[in-house]
């Protein structure tokens, strides 16, 4: 069955020369692996999508009783602004996907979790304008 979701990138290992195996955070099904083939050519766009903690829509088909999903048609929904330019912004984001790797392990519909971890995301991305530099005078 064809399905569509939100998601947002928490891991992924290369698998081959071509490949790989990323574990998504998706609003309907809850944390779910993929596989995306032909990531690495040329033609491909899919490799600057599936950085940790982009926010994507993926749309795939649903197996019973598989663990590895093939992944279908991905495209970004929202990009980060500020957290880009600030280095603090970034170590902090490097934490939140730490974290989440370490403890989302189950196959469950969160939604509400979802929604506060946009929220969160959002909120550090606004913020990240206003963090100063570590090292830069201030006049």
């Amino acid at each position: 069955m064809q399905q569509s979701s939100d998601a947002l990138v928490i891991h992924c290992v290369r698998q081959g020369e071509q490949s790989i195996v990323a574990r998504l955070f998706t609003r309907k099904f809850g944390l779910l692996s993929f596989l995306f083939k032909g990531v690495f050519s040329r033609k491909s766009s899919k490799s600057a999508l599936l950085q940790a903690m982009n926010l994507v829509e993926i749309q795939f088909r649903m197996k019973e009783n598989s663990d590895l999903i093939f992944g279908g048609e991905i495209k970004g929904i929202a990009n980060y602004r500020n957290i880009p330019f600030q280095p603090t912004a970034i170590a902090q984001l490097s934490l939140i996907n730490e974290v989440l790797f370490k403890t989302l392990r189950f196959r469950e519909c969160d939604e509400a979790l979802f929604d506060y971890l946009l929220l969160m995301l959002h909120l550090l991305d606004e913020s990240a304008s206003r963090i100063p530099e570590i090292g830069r005078a201030h006049v």
